[in-house]
């Protein structure tokens, strides 16, 4: 029987955990190309036809570190590495955003990431394109009629 090695791994370098959550994402099909010199990316994904438009993922990396830490003291300071937890919620809720998709016309986020509160607080955010109009059937062509009551 094998033991399992438990990594000491730094949960307070913000690029780790920055490289944690890009790497969860890639490994489900999504890929991430750098827009210049920020911290923001361009997500894609290998299915065709994923996203009505480019996302943009933006993951200041200090940003992600506090929102992680925050989370980890509010949500699960109960558990061993409260840093580590949120990062898996995170990762989950990062993955719902950008894994959904709306009926014919794909995956409706426009912007996802990190960004500081007017109360100074960090949040994770999605910013979604407008629905499309529901297609025009007709008068008729599609419609639900009661019976009228009898008796």
């Amino acid at each position: 029987m094998s033991e399992v090695q438990m990594i000491d791994v730094d949960m307070s370098d913000p690029q780790f955990l920055r490289s944690e959550l890009l790497r969860f994402l890639e490994r489900d099909g999504f890929t991430f190309t750098p827009i210049g010199s920020t911290e923001s990316l361009e997500v894609g994904s290998d299915i065709e036809g994923h996203f009505r438009d480019t996302p943009v993922f933006g993951l200041p990396a200090d940003l992600l570190r506090e929102y992680l830490e925050s989370q980890g003291r509010r949500y699960y300071a109960h558990y061993p590495n409260p840093v580590a937890e949120a990062l898996s919620m995170t990762q989950i809720h990062a993955m719902g955003a950008l894994g959904s998709i709306s009926g014919d016309c794909g995956n409706l986020v426009h912007r996802l990431g990190f960004r500081r509160t007017d109360d100074g607080d960090v949040e994770f955010f999605v910013e979604k394109g407008p629905e499309p109009p529901p297609p025009d059937y007709g008068e008729g062509e599609f419609g639900w009629f009661a019976d009228p009551p009898t008796g």
